[in-house]
This record gives structure tokens, C-alpha cells and sequence, in this order.
């Protein structure tokens, strides 16, 4: 509230001037074109990442020599390498959206 500086005697009016408020554009925290790279980077490098495990593994189990391999070695390799894969592709998952978002 102001008051203007006109005496009393002028019929004492208060007036009261509007203030300009500002406003604030809205802005989405979330930029959902990395997030979706990020998704795409996922599943294709873990896709990728599993057909070379399994390119690797029939491999070494063809190139054995031996009719039949042990299946608890082999479902162990697979175990492993799928966890290691999977790290592997969520850590590229992880790094591409922060690339992208930074830009």
C-alpha cells in the first residue's frame, strides 16, 4: 500500500497501486529424450553383448572336441557372463543420457 503526498485536508484518499509480480515459465526437469536413449542403449548393447557371450561360448564348446560338455560349467559361464553384460550395458545405458542431457 502507498500514499500519495497530498495532505489530509484534500479528502485523505489512499491509493493503492498494483505491482507487477513475475511469473515464472515452466520448465520439465526431466528431458525425456536422453531417458529414452538411454532405454534404446540399454537393450540394444545387452542384446549385443549376449550374442557375443553365446558366440564365444559355442565356440569354445564346438572347438572342444568332446560330444558333450558339462552342463553345470556351462550354466555357470553363462550366469557370470550374463551379470557382467549386464552391468556393462546398463553402465552405457547410464552414461549416454548424462551425455545428452549435459548438451
Amino acid at each position: 500500500m502507498a500514499y500519495t503526498d497530498e495532505p489530509m485536508g484534500m479528502g485523505g484518499r489512499v491509493i493503492e497501486r498494483s505491482v507487477a509480480v513475475p511469473t515464472v515459465d515452466y520448465h520439465d526437469r526431466v528431458r525425456w529424450g536422453p531417458v529414452f536413449a538411454g532405454l534404446v542403449v540399454a537393450l540394444s548393447s545387452q542384446l549385443v553383448l549376449s550374442a557375443l557371450g553365446a558366440a564365444i561360448g559355442l565356440t569354445t564348446i564346438a572347438g572342444s572336441g568332446a560330444p558333450r560338455s558339462d552342463a553345470p560349467d556351462v550354466g555357470s559361464a553363462v550366469g557370470i557372463w550374463s551379470i557382467i553384460s549386464l552391468l556393462i550395458s546398463l553402465f552405457w545405458a547410464v552414461g549416454l543420457p548424462q551425455e545428452l542431457a549435459d548438451r
